[in-house]
């Protein structure tokens, strides 16, 4: 699971319903990084690699948004290890 999703061809979302609910409820934060997203994805592919280097852009802009919350990068890369079964 990445913090950010391809809901269609040309559009990113931030997948805010998987950030700790004091991160996914402040919608400035919320807009502050949606600005992020699209300096990084507006008229780019939306390749798996670019998600990634998004998903990694945002868990970067929310660790130096609050440095006080010591190992905050590792709890949000850990969501890359939560998959759909099949």
């Amino acid at each position: 699971m990445l913090l950010v999703v391809a809901t269609d061809p040309e559009t990113v979302e931030i997948n805010y319903t998987w950030l700790p609910t004091w991160l996914g409820l402040n919608a400035q934060l919320l807009d502050r990084l949606a600005k992020k997203v699209r300096a990084t994805s507006v008229g780019k592919p939306l390749t798996p690699e670019l998600l990634y280097r998004v998903h990694e852009g945002i868990i970067a802009a929310l660790a130096q948004e609050f440095p006080s919350m010591e190992n905050l990068d590792l709890h949000l890369r850990s969501l890359e290890n939560v998959r759909p079964t099949e």
